[in-house]
């Protein structure tokens, strides 16, 4: 990435475009920052020069508050390793300081296994999750169970069994299997339930006139205030078509489309029966098209009407140029009147009267003409956008929208049909979710997620986890699933590859999982699993070739962690290990720069996989997203969403703002946290500089103890469960410490809260540093509200000292520096890679250091390890090229 498309990141506006009508009374309220989309170009000119090193080299794509407050060396953004690579560093993400320093030293080597590293989820209820069955599941649902043929392997007859009447198909391969979809005339209020349709004008003081009498009466007397305009536009003044909606449309319509549109309001809406000219009328609308294809297709311009018939020939049934479906039709059948033009809720199109506009390339100005439309009319009319094949651009075409009545029976039909589903399931006592436990290796959560949905064929926001776990390691969590109509047995084989034939029953019960993703615990469960719905996390790490003083030295490290505790930093898992960190792509998004981010997210970046370097290299030179989509991995879910909305026949490249939308929402929501989390790091580096023992003045502290361990994201993620309380910003109390107050807390008590609009900043010098920090990258922490609500972060306290729930270790000996020093829950139920005994690990060349500890969730352990009471962890992350799990496929 060159300097220019960098600097468009890390610098203020110098001049700040003018604000729509929209966000200037958002405004209105002190906290909210406006944010305008802007193209590549634009966002480069609208940014002073920064220093000449940021974009210089690989990996110096960092904030700009980076170079002021994390860069105490000057190495930051330079080469390194001497691998040609820039390696983040923990102090470029405001890691920084320890408790307190001292002489000794731990050196050791984590994650050379995936297996050194192990995260098990801690639910609610305390309990340490674990897999513990990987065996087909029992369904209670079925009439009769498949018969075992060995001990926990069901018969491969009864797998191969699909005629049975309990067998059903994973969601989308039936249509059955799909939810009814919710139409867009549920948007639709009724005009009866308007406060507006009920207000009625009550006589004064006796007077009985009529005002409508004295309006008509007034209006023939004044003289004609549509002079100004054409001829044909003069149209005789209503109360739903004023002169000055004639005026406003002629910004958007030629003269000739205002007299159309004029004429069909005049007509009403219930269209006209038509005529024998209608036919002809077509035709010459539509040169080189006969009258009775263009009654067929029901295509019409200006005001033209279609003739009320069922479908023709082929094309019964279907839709406006044989495309959209019949209303009762469906797939090809005679769909009823009007069935030409489609009768679907999106386009209620049975009425093929409409006036279409002129080829618009621009989207803001579709986006405006939309919005005037919705403005002048109030519902009475619609629009909808009309592609336009071999040109760039589409038209906007303008029909009478759904009536109030009409609407009204619509959502009862709609409503009574979900009843009658949702009771057909609670009938057969079917719970609505599915329940299972995730073991991955090497995959984020979010690859993972996006991998579970493509095997179960539903879209990746059906399955939620309670929080997101490590990459580089083998990490187990429950996953919930909503149903729709699987079964645990559907589930089950669509993962393990069983239902594709990529696997026989019996290998997916002895062998490893592809792709290092495994399943197992399934079961059904009537309640639905989301962000922040766990206690915390329990680690198992392994340290390898551990070099210090004495194993005695080791253990005051670890005492010292025990009682002290940590800084609560948040780990170099938040931020990425690329060269370009996610922080950074979050500082774009927060500043509204969507061209910007996207460039971030397909730059080229040293050391990456090949399949991936090919692909961002190719889209460097070509700007192709038809081209590179297929060559980008799987696994680059990011990369891939935005290839695949550009790669769609109706999107532009130049389109960022909605490319970025087709990221899934946890994943756009992880770099704006991110930022957050980067601005934390740093101002816990400069309290624990100011004092590293005891409060100060300024200070915050919480008014009454809560649990601040839910996900930052958990606000933004809630969907409406009734079992779970969320302790959001607004809900937690907290207190601003005098100098009476300084005898009554420990560092242990202080919370620092991650920027946003609902939270209080601690005072003194600190908010200070606050302002400063996020100032240097165009941010003001006061102003945390965006146009965008996903971006608008209402901040959390996190406090800034973690003690460990419970922490153990013990020490190990070892001569095969790539033995298994611990054993997963895949392979324990495998058989695999057993541990060395405890007898077996007295005697060795090298020296490990095994850890046990749990953690609240969002603590790091990597961060606990790192520091201590006197003495530090120096770790050094060095990944065994053939441990299981890595070099897979991406799917």
């Amino acid at each position: 990435m060159d300097a220019a498309t960098t600097n468009s990141l890390v610098r203020h506006r110098s001049e700040s475009p003018p604000a729509t009508d929209q966000a200037a009374k958002r405004q209105k309220t002190a906290d909210v920052e406006p944010s305008v989309s802007l193209s590549l170009e634009e966002e480069q000119a609208s940014n002073t020069l920064a220093p000449q090193t940021i974009g210089a080299l690989p990996g110096s794509n960092l904030p700009q508050s980076s170079y002021i407050y994390s860069n105490p060396d000057g190495q930051l953004g330079k080469l390194d390793h001497g691998d040609g690579v820039y390696h983040l560093r923990e102090g470029d993400v405001g890691i920084s300081q320890y408790l307190t320093q001292g002489a000794g030293q731990v050196n050791g080597i984590i994650k050379q296994r995936f297996s050194d590293f192990m995260v098990y989820e801690v639910g609610l209820d305390g309990e340490i999750l674990h897999l513990k069955d990987i065996t087909p599941p029992h369904d209670p649902f079925k009439v009769s169970e498949p018969k075992a043929t060995a001990p926990g392997v069901k018969a491969e007859a009864e797998a191969a069994d699909t005629s049975s009447a309990e067998a059903l198909t994973p969601a989308g391969e039936s249509p059955a299997a799909n939810p009814v979809a919710v139409p867009a005339f549920l948007a639709v209020e009724s005009a009866q339930d308007s406060p507006a349709a009920t207000t009625e004008e009550t006589p004064v003081d006796g007077d009985e006139t009529d005002p409508v009498e004295e309006l008509e009466e007034a209006a023939e007397e004044a003289e004609p205030d549509n002079l100004d305009l054409p001829e044909s536009l003069r149209f005789e003044a209503a109360p739903e078509w004023p002169t000055e909606t004639t005026r406003e449309l002629l910004k958007l319509l030629p003269v000739d489309k205002i007299a159309n549109l004029h004429d069909l309001f005049t007509q009403g809406r219930t269209p006209p029966k038509p005529s024998a000219n209608d036919a002809a009328a077509l035709t010459s609308a539509t040169p080189g098209v006969s009258a009775e294809e263009a009654a067929m297709s029901g295509d019409v311009s200006g005001v033209a009407q279609a003739p009320e018939a069922r479908g023709q020939g082929r094309d019964r049934g279907r839709g406006r140029n044989a495309r959209d479906r019949g209303g009762r039709g469906g797939r090809g059948g005679r769909g009823g009147r009007n069935a030409a033009a489609g009768g679907s809720y999106g386009e209620r199109v049975e009425d093929p009267r409409e006036i279409l506009s002129d080829l618009i390339s621009d989207k803001q100005a579709r986006t405006e003409f939309h919005a005037t439309i919705r403005k002048l009319f109030d519902g009475t009319f619609e629009t909808f956008a009309r592609e336009a094949p071999g040109e760039e651009g589409s038209r906007i075409a303008i029909k009478w929208g759904m009536s109030p009545e009409v609407a009204k029976r619509k959502k009862e039909s709609w409503e009574r049909q979900k009843r009658q589903k949702e009771g057909k399931e609670a009938g057969n006592g079917m719970p609505q979710f599915i329940h299972f436990t995730l073991h991955k290796s090497n995959r984020d959560t979010a690859d993972a997620m996006q991998s579970l949905a493509r095997s179960l064929k539903v879209e990746s926001k059906n399955l939620t986890t309670c929080g997101t776990k490590d990459k580089r390691g083998v990490t187990v969590q429950r996953v919930c699933l909503q149903r729709r109509r699987m079964r645990v047995m559907d589930v089950w084989k669509a993962v393990t590859g069983v239902s594709s034939g990529r696997k026989t029953m019996k290998q997916a019960c002895e062998e490893r999982a592809d792709y290092g993703i495994r399943i197992g615990d399934i079961e059904y469960s009537d309640k639905y699993l989301e962000l922040g719905m766990l206690k915390g996390n329990h680690f198992v790490i392994t340290l390898r070739n551990v070099q210090a003083e004495s194993t005695e030295m080791i253990d005051k490290v670890m005492e010292s962690m025990k009682t002290r505790g940590f800084i609560n930093y948040y780990g170099m898992q938040r931020f990425g290990t690329a060269s370009i960190a996610s922080h950074t792509v979050g500082l774009a998004l927060l500043q509204g720069k969507w061209a910007a981010a996207c460039e971030l997210l397909l730059a080229s970046r040293p050391g990456e996989h090949p399949d991936t370097a090919e692909a961002r290299r190719i889209w460097s030179e070509t700007r192709d997203a038809q081209k590179v989509v297929n060559l980008m991995p799987r696994r680059n879910v990011a990369e891939r969403s935005l290839l695949e909305y550009w790669a769609r026949p109706s999107s532009r490249v130049e389109d960022a703002f909605n490319a970025i939308l087709n990221i899934p929402r946890n994943l756009r929501l992880l770099y704006v946290h991110s930022y957050q989390s980067y601005v934390w790091n740093v101002i816990a580096s400069e309290r624990i500089k100011m004092d590293p023992y005891k409060v100060i003045v300024g200070d915050l502290v919480l008014a009454e103890e809560k649990n601040l361990e839910s996900p930052d994201a958990a606000p933004a993620s809630y969907r409406g469960n009734p079992d779970r309380s969320w302790t959001t910003a607004s809900s937690v109390k907290v207190k601003v410490l005098t100098a009476d107050d300084l005898d009554k807390y420990t560092l242990a008590d202080i919370v620092l809260p991650l920027p946003g609009f609902d939270i209080k900043y601690p005072e003194g010098p600190l908010f200070d540093k606050y302002k400063e920090i996020m100032a240097a990258d165009g941010l003001d922490p006061s102003k945390m509200r965006r146009d965008q609500r996903e971006y608008s972060l209402s901040g959390s306290y996190r406090k800034i000292v973690h003690v460990p729930g419970h922490l153990s270790w013990k020490h190990m000996r070892y001569n095969d520096p790539d033995i298994a020093l611990s054993q997963s829950d895949e392979d324990k139920l495998l058989g695999l890679d057993p541990p060395p005994t405890d007898e077996e690990a007295k005697e060795g060349n090298f020296a490990a250091l095994q850890v046990r500890l749990t953690l609240g969730t969002s603590s790091y352990a990597t961060m606990a390890l790192r520091q201590g009471d006197h003495q530090s962890l120096n770790l050094v992350v060095q990944p065994k090229s053939d441990d299981p799990g890595i070099g897979g496929p991406g799917t």
